[in-house]
């Protein structure tokens, strides 16, 4: 009977902890339950939902401390509701949240900051789903995102769009142990003064980076990506295309003492600069990848040796278009030698890229790789 009792106690409680939940409904004319999203997060408790209503919204510096909270659009869809800092400062920051703190479903613009224009996290790990970080600026690092303080966000199904750093880091940023878990994620025309144009990882991070697109991102030194201070990050399952490193590393750049580990990867049509640069003190370790094409060259320097071993080669990738579409979205033909089962070593390596099979083989004449750069950079 006591057991029964405990039982029933413990259903009124979880029971009552659900219905404490509230949900803070935000509206673009300010008659919601609170005038500003920053008024209907100061005003949530952990487990409530602030939820934004589709529409236009001018706020800057929206802060989050509160952990457990839910703030999402109202469809969460990213075309629902845009924040635009209007360069005023950056458009949120995160303090002290771990992965129970959800960013869902927001469009975030026109943010300002030294660190991460869009997002800055410190000490912070919430879970950021289908967002769209789109022409933010940082006068330092993190254009879009800049993770610091031990700060390891997951995010996925987002896309970083024309954010630009002076210094490093132009889609995102991480550095301090601060390891981001990135899925399903595209990096479409970023730039950085200095180094990562997409993104740029340091200081003993073990960054993960999955089914993600860099494309047509620019900076000095790894115009899609960099590792470097004793960084370890992993990217498997991603497509670089049409990235462009001033001085070198086009798709990729490892240095600092840093390890890379690639595998499942595509680094093609890069503009100056070699596909993967990899400095003498660092180590880049490559399965299944694909390098075609990229200006200063594909397997050479200090990744030479590895075409040919691990299920490593080098042919086009045959993707369903010279072009991608509007999303940077590179399907693969049916006879791509990057899908499954048509390895030209005949490795078993499964899908080689972002994306799977989206069309069967292409009839039509394929353009010159020379002549998609081009068409790139007009």
């Amino acid at each position: 009977m006591r057991f029964v009792i405990l039982i029933l106690g413990l259903i009124c409680a979880l029971l009552a902890g659900a219905a404490d939940a509230l949900t803070w409904h935000i509206l673009p004319d300010g008659l919601g339950d609170a005038p500003t999203i920053q008024a209907g997060i100061d005003s949530a408790a952990a487990g409530d939902t602030v939820l934004v209503g589709c529409g236009a919204y001018t706020e800057h510096d929206i802060t989050i401390t509160t952990g457990g909270l839910v703030v999402r659009s109202e469809s969460g869809h990213p075309d629902c509701a845009t924040i635009d800092a209007e360069l005023q400062g950056r458009v949120m920051y995160c303090l002290g949240l771990d992965a129970s703190t959800r960013i869902e479903g927001l469009t975030l613009t026109g943010g300002l900051s030294d660190r991460g224009g869009g997002i800055g996290f410190s000490s912070a790990s919430p879970t950021i789903t289908n967002c769209r970080f789109i022409g933010n600026q940082s006068t330092f690092v993190g254009g879009g995102v800049d993770c610091r303080s031990s700060s390891s966000p997951t995010i996925s199904l987002c896309h970083f769009i024309e954010n630009t750093a002076v210094w490093d880091g132009g889609g995102l940023y991480c550095l301090d142990s601060s390891s981001p878990t990135l899925n399903d994620c595209v990096f479409i025309k970023n730039s950085s003064g200095h180094s990562g144009g997409g993104m740029r990882c340091e200081n003993s991070t073990a960054t993960v980076v999955t089914n993600c697109t860099f494309s047509e991102n620019v900076s000095d030194f790894g115009g899609g990506f960099i590792c470097y201070s004793s960084a370890a990050p992993a990217l498997a399952n991603c497509t670089f295309s049409a990235n462009t490193a001033h001085a070198d590393g086009g798709g990729v750049y490892c240095g600092g003492s840093s390890t890379i580990a690639m595998s499942n990867v595509i680094v093609v049509f890069g503009s100056a600069g070699v596909g993967v640069f990899c400095e003498g003190n660092s180590t880049a370790e490559l399965s299944c990848c694909d390098l075609y094409e990229n200006d200063g060259g594909d397997w050479v320097g200090e990744i030479t040796g590895q075409n040919g071993i691990n299920g490593n080669f080098s042919a086009d990738p045959q993707f369903c278009s010279s072009q991608p579409d509007e999303d940077r979205h590179w399907f693969l033909q049916s006879d791509s030698p990057c899908a499954p089962g048509n390895h030209p070593q005949g490795a078993n390596c499964s899908v080689i890229s972002a994306w799977d099979v989206g069309c069967g083989m292409t009839p039509t004449k394929r353009s010159t790789w020379g002549g998609i750069k081009t068409r790139f950079r007009d």
